[in-house]
């Protein structure tokens, strides 16, 4: 990470080959180009979205493979 002053302010530049790439991405969240291929998607994303924001499926938190293989 590099910290330098800026003309508005800190500017803070990450290198993306060490963090997590879900996290920095191309098309930030909400902006107009994003949104288009948001719609672009299928129902079918859609309806497999909701059925894993309903059981939780992205949202583990077991730790260890006995409590995996049970």
């Amino acid at each position: 990470m590099y910290v330098n002053p800026g003309e508005y302010g800190r500017i803070v530049r990450i290198k993306l080959d060490e963090q997590d790439r879900r996290i920095f991405v191309p098309t930030p969240h909400g902006s107009p180009s994003w949104q288009r291929g948001y719609n672009r998607r299928g129902a079918l994303e859609r309806i497999n979205n909701r059925i894993e924001r309903h059981f939780g499926f992205e949202q583990h938190f077991i730790r260890g493979i006995a409590k995996m293989t049970h």
